[in-house]
């Protein structure tokens, strides 16, 4: 996982807006609190982006606990997450997988698990998050403020996410983390279902495509 980030931070970097951003290897409490003065003044933004991290959270409080931090800092909030809907046919095992995935990570402690999905919160939670936190879409603009992105194949997310539930390794897995022998058998046919559908995809995991993206603006 560090290596990817290193890898990401260092494409864009190089990109023509690197010379624009500063990177900050902290939690975002942690940033909040070196950007106050001593005299409890608070730097402000116009907007914050949350894309594509979500599901690498271990539990939607961390989500709310960012989102409340936020309130009174930015304007604006913009995030982007996967959908769990799948507008291609070939992108329906993605959907399957992420589930079964999630039901394996509900069963393990918190910062036990390097799985990139922990935490697969819907558009519907996230909004029911977002407006616990005090965030709701801009007057007026209720029906502008979400809108969902089919990907095009070249995003590989989907063939990731479903090789690793299609894996041999992910039944151990499942006996490794889950005790119940009821659940236990819920999430191997959770797991089973996922196999069954990239077998009706041309070309196996390799052709899943990846789930639509969700995004939505919030003030």
């Amino acid at each position: 996982m560090f290596d990817c980030v290193v890898s990401f931070v260092q494409y864009i970097s190089s990109g023509p807006l690197g010379s624009r951003i500063t990177w900050h290897r902290a939690t975002p409490e942690q940033f909040f609190d070196s950007t106050s003065s001593n005299d409890g003044e608070v730097k402000k933004w116009d907007v914050a982006v949350l894309c594509h991290c979500i599901w690498y959270f271990e539990s939607v409080r961390v989500l709310e606990d960012i989102l409340r931090a936020l309130r009174g800092r930015v304007k604006h909030l913009c995030i982007a997450e996967y959908a769990l809907h799948a507008t291609e046919r070939d992108a329906a095992p993605h959907v399957l997988a992420v589930l079964a995935r999630a039901m394996v990570e509900g069963y393990k402690s918190e910062g036990t698990s390097n799985a990139n999905v922990k935490t697969p919160a819907s558009p519907a939670v996230i909004r029911e998050v977002a407006e616990r936190a005090g965030w709701g879409p801009a007057p007026g603009r209720e029906e502008a403020a979400a809108a969902v992105v089919v990907p095009e194949r070249g995003l590989l997310d989907g063939a990731w996410e479903t090789g690793t539930v299609v894996s041999r390794d992910f039944e151990t897995e499942i006996d490794a983390a889950v005790g119940d022998e009821k659940a236990r058998l819920v999430i191997r046919t959770a797991r089973d279902a996922t196999v069954a559908a990239v077998e009706g995809v041309a070309g196996g995991v390799g052709g899943v495509r990846t789930m639509d993206v969700w995004a939505a603006v919030f003030s």
